[in-house]
């Protein structure tokens, strides 16, 4: 037979034991377990997460290597090799753009006789010319000048832009693919500056209206009876991308200096940049910012 025996004590309250690592512990089910598959999420559902603890505040960091990348993403994706000629120049893009991007079309060019007045610019199909600055002077000048083509489609090889200046010309252009660019880049503004007999060459002062952009500077010199002139010693953080010193020869002869440089800045401000020419010169330099 079956004897039962009626407990006289009361239930514990005590907490269960947890069992050490490594025990297996057994369960009873009180119902069999499911077997159909997990629901899940459809594609644009939201799921809700609970934080176990709060975000990290941390600072991202950055690599110590590879392309600078301002907060909003904005980077030089590609530089052409300098491309000199007399009465034109033709820079070459190292591979194709990505369309949608903000393509840039640097030129310095001189003279040791044309005089000041002029020189009349083409540009290439799809380039305008976003500002441009000419020394003046005697018979030497030197005249520094910007384009963009922004929102660009994609594009290959060389751009040729040219100058009508008489004669004793030399023509340093470049290309710069920018990219991160909102809506492809838009010009928020640009600066000139002119002097003479002078070896300081500046752009004059901007003030721009977003926080993240790319500034661009053109920066040329010439120094009449002197040469081995050239652009030197960028200013205000801008690094001097490629430069170049030019000897016209003859009599009487002339030394050239042409250059630029950039920046990626990540806070509105009041921006300038300027170099030094090895010579005493006519001068001439010219900022764009793009945001």
């Amino acid at each position: 037979g079956m004897t039962t025996y009626m407990g006289t004590m009361d239930v514990s309250t005590a907490a269960p034991t947890m069992s050490a690592t490594g025990d297996t512990v057994g369960f009873i089910g009180t119902s069999a377990p499911s077997t159909a598959a997990p629901t899940m999420a459809a594609v644009g559902d939201v799921v809700s997460f609970t934080a176990t603890s709060a975000p990290s505040t941390a600072a991202a960091t950055m690599s110590s290597s590879g392309t600078y990348t301002a907060p909003a993403g904005i980077s030089a994706i590609q530089r052409s090799a300098k491309a000199t000629g007399t009465t034109s120049a033709a820079p070459s893009w190292p591979a194709a753009t990505t369309a949608n991007n903000a393509l840039v079309l640097v030129l310095v060019a001189s003279t040791k006789s044309s005089g000041p007045s002029g020189p009349t610019i083409t540009w290439p199909t799809g380039y305008t010319e976003a500002t441009s600055a000419n020394s003046g002077g005697g018979t030497a000048a030197v005249i520094v000048a910007v384009a963009k083509n922004l929102n660009a489609a994609s594009e290959s090889g060389s751009k040729t832009v040219s100058v009508s200046w008489g004669t004793d010309v030399h023509c340093v252009a470049w290309l710069i693919e920018v990219g991160g660019l909102v809506s492809g880049g838009t010009v928020d503004g640009s600066s000139v500056a002119t002097n003479s007999v002078t070896t300081t060459i500046t752009t004059g002062p901007f003030a721009t209206t977003a926080a993240n952009e790319f500034l661009i500077a053109a920066l040329g010199c010439i120094s009449p009876g002197f040469t081995g002139n050239d652009v030197l010693t960028p200013t205000n953080s801008f690094t001097l991308e490629d430069h170049e010193g030019y000897d016209f020869g003859g009599v009487p002869n002339a030394g050239a200096g042409s250059g630029y440089s950039d920046r990626i800045v990540s806070a509105t401000g009041t921006y300038s940049t300027g170099a030094t020419a090895n010579n005493s010169s006519y001068v001439a330099g010219c900022l764009v910012c793009l945001k």
